[in-house]
């Protein structure tokens, strides 16, 4: 078990990967995920039972499938357009936490479909020490179980260095908990934070 403070927890969607969520949308006939939330209820809960490990992939796409009046396979592959590619300047952070003896972990709400989807698309997936995500953990941020299961799993029972989301509600999760917690502007800034973390431990 690493020391506490070398447990660098990052989320993916927004952070580590572009999330293409128009994209996706139009391939559905609505213009944003909250249009897409209002005309296909039953297919957004269905989105979250799937993140949440509720349900199995065949069993997601068949059902969902039906609401939408497509086929598990046309679904499958129209589900796959929100992943985007590696958000620019991560690959470098990462390398960057690394040399400064932090190990990088996911902190993730993501289906085990896109899970296997996004791991290819990024440059620095082997150097990633593990991963929390929410289809394993029964749960989606800012659900207190994601966080309990990063301290738990990789933290000693404490609290990682610094995590990064791209969403307020997430953030704020964290810093209830005691967490050191950055909503994600650039990655020069996060790791200024990471530096500045790091020195004020080591005092």
């Amino acid at each position: 078990m690493p020391a506490v403070s070398s447990i660098l927890a990052l989320d993916i969607g927004g952070v580590c990967l572009e999330l293409r969520h128009e994209t996706a949308c139009q391939r559905f006939g609505v213009a944003s995920a909250e249009a897409f939330r209002e005309r296909y209820p039953e297919v957004w809960r269905l989105a979250a039972e799937l993140e949440t490990g509720a349900l199995t992939d065949a069993e997601f796409l068949s059902r969902a499938g039906e609401e939408l009046g497509m086929s598990a396979e046309e679904l499958h592959e129209f589900w796959l357009e929100l992943i985007g590619g590696e958000m620019p300047g991560v690959a470098t952070f990462v390398e960057s936490a690394l040399a400064l003896g932090c190990l990088p972990v996911f902190l993730s709400d993501v289906s085990e479909i896109h899970y296997r989807a996004l791991l290819p698309r990024l440059s620095f997936a082997d150097r990633m020490y593990g991963a929390v995500v929410s289809y394993e953990v029964g749960a989606l941020k800012p659900d207190g179980r994601m966080y309990a299961a990063m301290e738990e799993r990789f933290c000693g029972g404490g609290r990682p260095v610094l995590y990064i989301d791209d969403r307020p509600a997430n953030v704020a999760a964290a810093q209830a908990r005691g967490w050191t917690a950055y909503q994600f502007g650039s990655f020069p800034e996060a790791l200024q934070l990471l530096q500045e973390r790091l020195a004020t431990k080591g005092e």
